[in-house]
This record gives C-alpha cells, structure tokens and sequence, in this order.
C-alpha cells in the first residue's frame, strides 16, 4: 500500500538529498517551485472540503440519527479513498497479472465501502478470451459489492482491454490512445501439403465430430471451417452481449460499434465506448483533493531460501520444469483429450500493437 497524496513532500525530501554538484545543475527555482506546488495543492484541497463541508455534515448528521450507515461506512464518508491497481500487459505474463488482480480484488471489496472508488490504470491490446473474460469477472465484482469503478487508458485498452474497460462505471481515456477492436479472430499456419510432400502420414482420432475442428497438421475441410467460423461468431456474440450490458447506450450502434474496428480517444467518446477524454495522472490529482489516493501493488517475492537456490537458482528451473511436466500431461494425456485453440479478438491495427485475443 502506497499513499500517494504526498508525492510533492516526496519531491522535496529527493531534493534534499541531491549534492551541491548536482544542485548546482538545476534551476535555482526548482525547490522554490515545489514548495509552491505543494502548499498551493493544500489550499486547494482545504477549499475543496470547505465548500462541502455544510451539505457534508447535514448528510452525516441525517445517516447518523436514521442509521442508514454503518460505523465503518460513516467512517469512510468522513475521510474517503481512492484505490489504485495496475493492469499493464507489458510488465507480467497474463497469469500473474490474473492472479494478482484477483488477490488485490478480494481485498478491496473486504475494505472499501460506497463512498470509496477503484481506479484501475489499464494497459492491454488484448489476448486469450478465456483470460481478458476472467479478468473482466474480476472487475465486476467491484461494481457489485457497490463501489465505483474508474477506468483509465492511457495508451491502449483494444480487444480484451476495452472487455474490462466497458465494465467501469467511468471510462476515461488519453486522446491519442486506442480502444475498440471488439472482434474476433483466430489464426494459424497449415503444413498440411508440406507432411504429404515428404510422404509423412498424420493420424488424428477424436470422439465427437467437434472435438478437434481445425489443426494446423491436418488436412482441413468445408465442414471444419464451417464449424470453427460458427464457434468464432459465437464467441463475439457473447462478447458483443457483454459489452452492450455494461454500456447500455451502444445497444442502438452495437452493428456499427463491434465490428473490429478501433478508435482514438476523442472519436472513442464520441461513438459511446468511452466516456472522458483525460490522462490518469490530471484525475488521480483531481481526486488527491478530496480524498486519499492508495495505490496497492503486490509485494515482490521473498529471494530463494537456500544456499543452492541463490547461488545457482536451480530450484527456479526445478519448479519451472515440474510446471511444464503438469501442463504437458493436463493438456495432452491421451486420457483427458485435447484442448481445442483459443480463438483470438479481432485486430487490424498494426503488428506492433498486437491487439488480439488469443
């Protein structure tokens, strides 16, 4: 947990610390100018609660004679937060950054109360539905405890990013970042011809005539990319379905809104998706003046125990290995069957940014 209200005194003390040598590198009005920052932020946020505080208290006095609240929620009407979570693709494998939403989720929704907010500071072009579909569950389960969810993009929020970011109750995003790409898509190569060019056979058993639609080593037919096609159109109903739900408002345009196509911010607010043009960092200050901005982050983990484990990190590849022994025979016994591909979210944006769901 990190309280990032005094992030000028923070500012300050690093000045602090700076040598004469490289002070001496710096505009003389540097710290002056912080410290100005810093107490005009205050005033700021005094006058912010000075203007409310007769409704404020009239409001206090009437859910405490009528009961309305709790003693933990009268609490944080006084003194209410904001909790700050990260989701950037770039920085973990989609597993982790899973795993740590939905620990960081449990907690919020065990601490904070209505008056509270949650601020998730998206960064993703998407990926696996199965995954993007989890992690937007997740986020729901913000909305259904009764505490509001913003969202904010910065950058990129495509395809299984905007999944999660059309859950939020605000959806705010930078101008020139992309969002949209609601579609899907798989894809593959087939070596099929290039097996049968060198006189090598491919067996392929199933039970059940959709088990294995399309594989990239056997020969395909009309009925098989009948099927995957049906699956796949399948797949973006529900996402469609899903969308339209949590923003109501686009059920009208959903024909012309869930093609696949994608947007900036500006043009993103005009069709409905989103509903703010604006950086993370100018609201993150905006709320700083009324309440207290905590971002949660999950700690790092703790360093190998033994002597072995830190001077070689053998037990990091032994768990690595074992992890890749359990995958292998969870996904390709003979006894529990294959598990068909994932299809992926529709992208025509550019290889770099790769927003698809896998």
């Amino acid at each position: 947990f990190e309280l990032l209200n005094g992030h000028l005194d923070q500012d300050l003390k690093a000045l602090g610390k700076v040598s004469p040598q490289q002070l001496a590198c710096l505009p003389s009005e540097v710290s002056k100018m912080v410290k100005e920052l810093k107490e005009k932020e205050l005033e700021q946020r005094i006058l912010s609660r000075k203007r409310t505080k007769e409704k404020f208290l009239e409001e206090l006095k009437a859910d405490f004679d009528s009961n309305a609240v709790t003693r933990k929620e009268f609490c944080a009407k006084i003194n209410p937060r904001v909790y700050v979570i990260e989701f950037d693709w770039r920085t973990k494998g989609i597993e982790s950054l899973l795993k740590e939403l939905t620990d960081i989720v449990s907690i919020i929704v065990s601490v904070a109360t209505k008056f509270d907010e949650v601020v998730l500071l998206l960064a993703s072009p998407g990926g696996s539905v199965v995954s993007y579909g989890f992690a937007a569950s997740q986020l729901k389960r913000i909305s259904n405890a009764g505490i509001k969810l913003t969202v904010c993009v910065d950058e990129i929020a495509a395809s299984g990013g905007y999944m999660m970011a059309c859950v939020a109750d605000k959806f705010i995003i930078a101008p020139f970042a992309i969002t949209g790409s609601i579609g899907v898509v798989t894809e593959y190569p087939n070596v099929n011809k290039v097996l049968k060019r060198n006189d090598v056979e491919y067996n392929l058993v199933t039970a059940g005539k959709c088990k294995r639609t399309m594989h990239m080593l056997a020969e395909e037919t009309k009925e098989m990319k009948e099927e995957m096609k049906r699956q796949i159109s399948e797949i973006h109903d529900a996402f469609i379905d899903h969308v339209v739900e949590n923003r109501k408002q686009l059920n009208e345009t959903k024909s012309d809104i869930c093609t696949g196509g994608w947007w900036l911010g500006e043009e993103a607010v005009r069709n409905g998706s989103a509903d703010q043009v604006g950086t993370s960092q100018s609201y993150l200050q905006t709320m700083m003046l009324s309440h207290d901005v905590i971002r949660i982050r999950k700690a790092p983990k703790p360093k190998h125990n033994s002597l072995v484990g830190r001077l070689f990190g053998i037990e990091s590849i032994w768990q690595s290995f074992i992890k890749m022994i359990q995958k292998k025979f969870l996904f390709h016994s003979s006894v529990t069957g294959d598990i068909p591909s994932i299809p992926m979210a529709e992208d025509n944006i550019c290889a770099s940014v790769q927003a698809k769901m896998h």
